[in-house]
């Protein structure tokens, strides 16, 4: 199961986890939502390298699971 989240705002390129500025509408795969610093956040996961980043929730709708 692939989790989903729609960007509600735009995401600026710092917070971004592509480095580059998201527009509204942008749908994103998470991996799991963690608190941090007081806010959550979406883990996300490069599938190419395994590295991971996270990007704050604020910026996003989560999105009903969907099938992978």
């Amino acid at each position: 199961m692939k989790r989903q989240a729609k960007a509600i705002k735009e995401v600026p390129a710092i917070l971004s986890p592509t480095g580059a500025t998201l527009p509204v509408g942008t749908i994103i795969d998470y991996w799991q939502a963690r608190f941090r610093n007081g806010e959550w956040h979406y883990v996300l996961r490069n599938e190419t390298t395994g590295e991971k980043t996270t990007t704050p929730c604020i910026f996003f709708d989560d999105l009903e699971g969907v099938e992978a």
